[in-house]
């Protein structure tokens, strides 16, 4: 049998407009999820440390944090 053959698919022309304007939501976008990852990372060792000491719940609460 073999592989399928099809055809290639190239790529269009790219529109400069396109990257300026992609490239001010990603920096925003970086900067809120460098955000959220750092809280994320603080309440998960809070939980960790809350863990350790048996206080199961208060753990649960720190990870179940919103």
């Amino acid at each position: 049998m073999g592989k399928p053959t099809g055809k290639k698919k190239t790529p269009g022309p790219s529109k400069p407009g396109d990257a300026s304007a992609k490239h001010g939501k990603t920096t925003a976008f970086d900067e809120d999820t460098a955000v959220f990852i750092t809280m994320s990372q603080e309440l998960k060792e809070e939980g960790n440390k809350l863990f350790q000491k048996r206080d199961h719940e208060g753990a649960m609460l720190k990870y179940e944090k919103p």
